[in-house]
């Protein structure tokens, strides 16, 4: 009778349970550790209130722009941004819009003798209260959130006034 050997023996079967006992030990102790330097690129900036002045200040039927810096935090990144929002009153109610075109981007401002924003870049024009009333623009100007605290006017984030989203 032919005896087959076989390379299966105690000493294999235990290296082999004790490498894949050290596996499953590193691997359990690397998810936390590969979830704690991942994890800050996932987080978003969380919607920031930014003061822009006191409320007496605008008091203007016209569109006045105003200039704020705002920080955004993406992940580890973390910078100041420069933006610019155009405030006025319009029956009583503070309006801030996003001077922001929804075309392709460029930045409207606002013609005195017409009551209107003109975009430089395709010929979008916008009426006072960012609805578009010509050119390619396919939606209104963004509105921004606005609120008060302590006779301070503060914004949030511009809103798509078409689907009433961010």
């Amino acid at each position: 009778m032919n005896k087959v050997k076989s390379d299966f023996s105690r000493r294999g079967f235990l290296k082999k349970v004790t490498a894949g006992i050290y596996g499953l030990i590193t691997f359990m102790a690397g998810i936390p550790l590969v979830s704690f330097f991942v994890s800050p690129a996932f987080i978003k900036s969380k919607n920031m209130w930014i003061e822009i002045g006191a409320v007496e200040d605008f008091n203007n039927e016209n569109p006045l722009g105003v200039n704020y810096n705002k920080e955004i935090k993406d992940g580890w990144n973390k910078r100041t941004v420069s933006s610019t929002a155009w405030v006025y009153r319009s029956k009583g109610e503070l309006i801030a819009l996003s001077p922001i075109c929804t075309h392709l981007g460029c930045t409207v401002s606002f013609d005195e003798e017409r009551e209107s924003f003109a975009c430089p870049c395709h010929g979008g024009l916008y009426d006072k209260e960012g609805n578009v009333i010509g050119g390619p623009p396919p939606k209104p100007l963004k509105r921004h959130e606005i609120k008060f605290e302590a006779g301070k006017l503060l914004i949030g984030e511009p809103v798509d006034r078409s689907s009433g989203v961010a």
